[in-house]
């Protein structure tokens, strides 16, 4: 079901955050610049398991 004043979106503009939640789960201890290459490295699995979905999704009326 979608929202009445819910609009299709992406991933723009990135905003990158990295928490280690069993260690600061109130996430005040962003560490994306300490962990830049662990962050990079999640951020492009994300991406290419989205790309992939894209391809099987099934297209939803205005545009999803």
């Amino acid at each position: 079901m979608q929202h009445p004043k819910a609009k299709p979106g992406r991933f723009q503009p990135e905003s990158v955050e990295l928490y280690r939640l069993d260690r600061d789960p109130g996430e005040t201890d962003n560490l994306l610049e300490r962990e830049a290459g662990r962050a990079e490295s999640m951020l492009s699995q994300l991406k290419a398991w989205y790309a992939e979905t894209q391809e099987e999704a099934t297209k939803q009326l205005g545009g999803w």
